[in-house]
């Protein structure tokens, strides 16, 4: 597996590999944000502006001679860079920087079909398991909703109170539901949601520190609970309420920390 860690010193930050049997892993290169591995033979990261190429022996975990230069002008939001490779080779990224984003359904030939919803800041894309809707965050002022997306041009408005700043959608397995994360009452709650129906939502954990969806798989939800500007990942079960959460919940197991 690999990760993206910052630490005290240049040594401590960059890319890193490991293997879930062995505790050492190990530092590969400096970068300003994750590697993403392409089927090719390599990794896909951005310094200091650039996307480079690592080409890497992943049986070993060690890049080989030295990185190539794809593009320039790649922005990056922290540590997620703007760009992904598809398992078939192909590349896409976005190059320099814009104050909206429009959203559009491309085909496989980059053909625009057409552009859905309206130009605006967003933040937090996450694509539907059937690859047909895609869940984002449309920041307005000082919070944001959750809205999602049809291939027919149609949106719809998930949640519907911005100042809860309600962000980074995870849809479910099935596709039927989306968790997010809300700030309310003074605390960073981890919220259910089905995307199609006007129902309320469900909270599943709450606490003082922020939390970011990253997956929703059929173990549970992959989330990240933020300390200052650390944090640890944690798997969170599905089948019981879970009301709160202090950093050490014994019903939210942590998985991996940086």
């Amino acid at each position: 597996f690999l990760y993206y860690a910052e630490g005290d010193g240049p040594d401590d930050t960059g890319v890193f590999g490991g293997e879930l049997d062995a505790r050492a892993d190990r530092r590969l290169f400096a970068a300003d944000t994750a590697a993403v591995y392409a089927q090719s033979g390599h990794l896909l990261f951005v310094r200091q502006g650039t996307l480079l190429a690592q080409p890497f022996d992943a049986k070993t975990l060690q890049v080989v001679g030295d990185p190539v230069s794809l593009a320039t002008s790649v922005p990056m939001e922290g540590t997620s860079p703007a760009f992904s490779v598809s398992n078939a080779g192909v590349l896409t990224y976005r190059s320099g920087l814009t104050e909206e984003q429009q959203f559009a359904w491309f085909d496989r030939a980059g053909t625009l079909l057409g552009t859905v919803g309206q130009p605006g800041h967003y933040r937090g894309v996450d694509l539907s398991p059937d690859g047909r809707r895609v869940a984002v965050h449309r920041h307005d002022g000082d919070g944001g909703d959750i809205w999602v997306f049809e291939p027919r041009g149609t949106t719809t408005r998930v949640t519907s109170s911005p100042a809860f700043d309600n962000a980074h959608p995870a849809w479910s397995p099935d596709g039927g539901e989306i968790a997010f994360v809300s700030l309310r009452n003074h605390n960073w709650g981890l919220y259910r949601k089905h995307a199609d129906v006007a129902d309320t939502d469900t909270l599943l954990i709450e606490s003082a520190e922020p939390k970011v969806p990253a997956h929703w798989s059929a173990g549970g939800l992959l989330y990240t609970n933020l300390t200052g500007s650390e944090g640890d990942t944690y798997l969170l079960p599905f089948g019981a309420e879970i009301a709160s959460h202090d950093g050490a919940s014994s019903q939210s197991s942590p998985v991996a920390t940086p």
